[in-house]
């Protein structure tokens, strides 16, 4: 009896300057961890820079998006008191999400060279210190985001096109942090999103896509 290969959706847990570790999305309940999986791939170089941004859970918040495409009105000179025609001038995008619980190597991971990190021994966090970033370049730092979708069975959706690529976001370092709560700590992160010159759809930058795998470009 022939049987198809279960799907099953990873995330990058580990790089270091050779390999890529992946591993499951799914978090083990009792842990709190995600399962490993032995699967190592090889990045071919050294000096290829990798950058890992694990957000965690989000709250039932979830992910707010906003798409702005800016409109500007012109009136040509010599047609006399006409109505003003409108042309896009350009597109925004961000991104809003409501991040749960969020801990510190959450936290150290979501704001770039802002929340610094002291290690223990063990690799362990020991401390956080927040700073400036005066100068901070946010789209030469960006990194590609991946969202994933819980299913009905409250592990992650097998549904490809419940999963969506922002290929370009860096966030701010703004957000309101309530200490010694009883309720649950919910920390928004502001993120702003870059259009990819590397992926293009009809000769137009992509900012984001949807089941990103089966997504042809240019």
């Amino acid at each position: 009896m022939e049987t198809s290969p279960a799907k099953t959706l990873v995330y990058i847990a580990d790089i270091d300057s050779t390999t890529i570790k992946m591993g499951s999305p799914d978090i083990d309940r009792d842990t709190g961890k995600h399962p490993s999986l032995s699967l190592t791939i090889g990045t071919a170089t050294q000096l290829r820079p990798w950058h890992v941004r694990d957000l965690g859970d989000l709250s039932e918040e979830g992910v707010k998006i906003t798409w702005d495409e800016k409109v500007a009105p012109t009136k040509f000179a010599g047609r006399g008191e006409t109505d003003a025609n409108h042309f896009s001038s350009g597109s925004e995008m961000k991104i809003n999400l409501a991040c749960a619980e969020m801990g510190l190597e959450e936290l150290v991971s979501a704001i770039d060279q802002s929340a610094l990190a002291d290690y223990d021994a063990n690799g362990d966090i020991a401390s956080v210190s927040f700073t400036q970033r005066l100068g901070y370049n946010f789209k030469k730092n960006a990194d590609s985001l991946d969202l994933f979708a819980y299913g009905e069975n409250g592990g992650i959706s097998t549904d490809p096109r419940d999963r969506a690529r922002i290929w370009l976001t860096n966030f701010r370092s703004a957000f309101e942090q309530q200490r010694n709560a009883n309720s649950q700590t919910v920390i928004n992160l502001e993120g702003f999103v870059y259009a990819d010159e590397k992926r293009k759809k009809d000769g137009k930058a992509v900012f984001m896509s949807i089941n990103p795998e089966a997504a042809v470009f240019d």
